[in-house]
């Protein structure tokens, strides 16, 4: 997972696009696997700080790579008890 934190940082848009839907994917396992009521990715990625990338990369120039950042924002992740 901290492989796919370090890609998701990359200048290149294909490589971010590509970190963006592996971590997608290991979020939904997580969502599909919860530890507590809790996805233990999400926990995770929490703890690694990458929030703060992901919000933003809702900035980013490339529409894909803004729809997938948006997605897993909205799907896994909630901030100040509010749904992003």
């Amino acid at each position: 997972m901290e492989l796919i934190c370090h890609c998701i940082k990359h200048k290149e848009s294909k490589y971010i696009a590509v970190s963006l839907e592996a971590l997608s994917n290991l979020l939904q396992y997580g969502k599909s696997n919860p530890v507590n009521n809790v996805n233990p990715v999400a926990n995770k990625l929490d703890k690694l700080g990458i929030l703060d990338y992901l919000e933003s990369l809702q900035r980013h120039h490339v529409e894909l790579i803004y729809e997938k950042t948006i997605k897993i924002l909205e799907t896994y992740f909630v901030i100040d008890d509010q749904p992003i």
